[in-house]
């Protein structure tokens, strides 16, 4: 998942010093919980386009963090918004 080809990338401010890097990738599958206790629908996986946030921390940064599962790009937008708040800041990259 890491090597996809971003729809969109940026970078967030970590205590105002450092720039972490932050990606929206397009994925063919919807990664379900596994849980047993789950119903189907949300415990199995699907074969669906969706979109996750891809970034990377202050704490390990050659590791990336995993967000996300949504089903649209909007959704992928919001949601980064809501990590990241004023810190996220996008590159002139238009959307594939």
């Amino acid at each position: 998942m890491e090597r996809q080809t971003p729809v969109r990338r940026g970078s967030y401010s970590y205590a105002g010093r450092l720039s972490c890097e932050v990606r929206i990738i397009q994925w063919h599958t919807l990664y379900g919980s596994g849980s047993p206790h789950d119903p189907p629908q949300l415990a199995q996986d699907r074969a669906v386009t969706c979109y996750y946030i891809l970034y990377r921390t202050p704490a390990d940064p050659r590791e990336w963090v995993r967000n996300g599962g949504l089903l649209t790009y909007e959704e992928a937008l919001e949601r980064a918004t809501s990590l990241f708040g004023g810190a996220l800041r996008w590159e002139n990259e238009s959307r594939r």
